[in-house]
């Protein structure tokens, strides 16, 4: 006597998914756009980009921290009307940043905004960083001790 015939599971259909929030937008870096920064686990910060120059080596933005600190990454809608963070000393700070559109747990969440005004003209800026020094150059900004 034959056996049973085994029924064989269809593969569900894969739907095509809505964009999950928290992706990194696409499209490469240009002033106005705002990357959300993971300090920590339940911990972020965003950065401002001022301008994209890549004249002597790779792609860099000019960036500078907003002043938000959220336990998610930040989304567009909470950007209204924030203004920069100073460093812990007064001082105003930027720096050329590389690495912004591929460096895990740094997320492009607004672009196209028009820089929010700050009090104070930044003079040119040297400095340079990774995007990955991002979560520890926020120290000099932010009380991140709690």
């Amino acid at each position: 006597r034959p056996s049973a015939p085994v029924a064989v599971a269809a593969k569900p259909r894969r739907a095509t998914a809505p964009r999950v929030a928290g992706r990194s937008l696409p499209g490469p870096v240009a002033a106005g756009d705002v990357y959300a920064v993971r300090l920590r686990e339940d911990l972020w910060t965003a950065v401002y980009c001022h301008a994209v120059a890549d004249d002597d080596g790779p792609e860099r933005g000019l960036v500078e921290y907003l002043d938000v600190l959220t336990p998610a990454p930040v989304v567009s809608e909470q950007l209204e009307g924030v203004g920069y963070r100073d460093r812990r000393n007064g001082q105003r700070w930027q720096a050329w940043c590389t690495g912004l559109a591929k460096t895990t747990g740094v997320r492009r969440v607004a672009q196209g905004l028009v820089a929010p005004p700050h009090a104070r003209k930044h003079e040119a800026t040297r400095l340079r960083t990774g995007a990955k020094d991002l979560r520890y150059t926020a120290d000099l900004h932010f009380d991140l001790s709690g």
